[in-house]
């Protein structure tokens, strides 16, 4: 669909989604500019396997809390000031990078990025989803998270440019990430609030002045048992929530761990395939994941969300088993390999920004993804940690080995617990106390916050 010919609301979600996407793309930059930088440091600090271990996945264990702590406080306090507040965090830390000492120092402020990073994963898909119209829900959510792909692969292209800009090219590398971020603060000043997290605290007028304002709706309030649902943490784990709370992370976590570990050290693992030029392969496997991406952003609509779980899973096994037990096979094999699993991961990954946000009430949204979110890169940190080590120690082949044990589990997980949400309202899809199937609401704002027993 052509700008131009946009509604007014199909243009207002789409830029709140842009907006929301603006953190992913920053937090895509950040995770994916460790990677030449570890290369670079080692000129100036002698890193270990352990350090190098550390520096990748101290990020992660910092998204982690962030993501489990700020959902829940997003959840309490509101979408709009932690989208803010969050910026400012990036904007600080990326300015602190350029000044450490020891890679001590930069460990510890790559945690605190994360928690920053963990945060706005928590708050930009609730958001979008609270604020989008059922038809535009599933590719809105999807770009979301393909705007990381773009961050990550704009990292790896400004790392080519800042390469050769002396010995303190990693610290430049480093600060980059304060520009966008800078931007994105600018850009988040002048959202509102959720209209849906309005509703669920109980302030009905605001929320009827944003719908009036911004998505020309009006509430009718007669429709609303006007008690005021609580938010509390335990509701994600109670007998209505708990299997989705357990999918939601372990696919999110079974996606993530092989990705961010090989990506992290995609130069290493390419290099130890015997591929003579290691960053080439970089560049295009990232192009491949972000090309990934948007084919799921456009056939989400059209492909449901059990097939776009799973059948991505079964495939991603066929690439690491290749590799595990064909370690030494020629550079073009490794790559068609990696281009495999590189499509395959994208296609379904866009389901991180999907699934969570339609699972779950407007009470508990960021609360779930907080948690989902955090408990994903549980596998992704220790993925990411061990990484390096297992090819130090038992080799690139068996290392590739655990990979696609990691996309079994994922794919068994999926089959079993994964739902079907593609087709319902956003209040639908999260009534998960009653058969959803049999209800016949039509309107995606008008639905009663409070029917759900949670």
């Amino acid at each position: 669909m052509m700008m131009g010919k946009m509604s007014k609301v199909d243009r207002f979600q789409w830029r709140v989604t842009a907006i929301a996407s603006g953190g992913y793309i920053l937090d895509g930059y950040i995770l994916g500019i460790i990677g030449p930088v570890l290369g670079l440091m080692n000129k100036e600090f002698t890193l270990t396997a352990v350090d190098n271990g550390l520096l990748a996945s101290s990020i992660l264990v910092g998204i982690l809390l962030g993501a489990m702590v700020f959902g829940y406080v997003t959840d309490l306090v509101g979408r709009h000031k932690l989208m803010v507040l969050d910026l400012i965090a990036f904007i600080t830390i990326s300015v602190l990078q350029f000044f450490v000492s020891s890679a001590e120092q930069l460990i510890i402020l790559r945690f605190l990025m994360g928690i920053a990073i963990g945060a706005d994963y928590a708050i930009a898909s609730p958001l979008v989803a609270e604020f989008a119209s059922k038809k535009n829900r599933g590719p809105m959510l999807a770009s979301v998270l393909t705007s990381f792909y773009i961050g990550y692969l704009g990292a790896v292209v400004v790392s080519m440019f800042m390469v050769n800009l002396g010995a303190d090219a990693w610290r430049y590398m480093l600060i980059s990430s304060a520009v966008p971020a800078l931007l994105i603060f600018i850009m988040r000043l002048g959202m509102p609030e959720s209209p849906r997290w309005l509703i669920s605290k109980g302030r009905i007028e605001e929320e009827k002045k944003i719908m009036a304002d911004y998505l020309d709706e009006h509430l009718d309030v007669s429709k609303i048992n006007m008690e005021v649902p609580k938010t509390k943490y335990s509701t994600i784990f109670n007998k209505n929530y708990r299997k989705r709370t357990a999918f939601a992370a372990i696919f999110w976590a079974c996606q993530v761990a092989p990705y961010f570990a090989i990506f992290s050290f995609a130069p290493t693992v390419l290099e130890g395939l015997k591929i003579k030029d290691p960053l080439i392969g970089e560049i295009v496997l990232n192009f491949l994941v972000l090309g990934g991406a948007i084919l799921g952003c456009l056939i989400i609509n059209k492909v449901t969300r059990r097939k776009l779980v799973i059948i991505p899973f079964v495939i991603a096994i066929i690439p690491f088993l290749m590799l595990g037990f064909f370690p030494n096979m020629n550079s073009t094999l490794v790559i068609l390999w990696f281009s495999v699993y590189a499509i395959a991961y994208s296609i379904s990954s866009i389901l991180q920004s999907v699934y969570p946000p339609e699972m779950f009430p407007t009470e508990i949204r960021a609360t779930a993804m907080g948690f989902a979110s955090g408990g994903s890169r549980v596998g992704a940190a220790i993925g990411t940690f061990l990484l390096p080590i297992g090819i130090a120690n038992i080799g690139m082949g068996p290392t590739m080995l655990f990979g696609a044990g990691v996309c079994l589990i994922g794919a068994i997980v999926s089959f079993l617990w994964a739902p079907e949400t593609g087709h319902l309202t956003i209040d639908e899809a999260s009534l998960s106390d009653i058969k959803i199937d049999d209800l016949k609401t039509n309107n995606d704002f008008a639905a009663p916050v409070a029917r759900r027993k949670v």
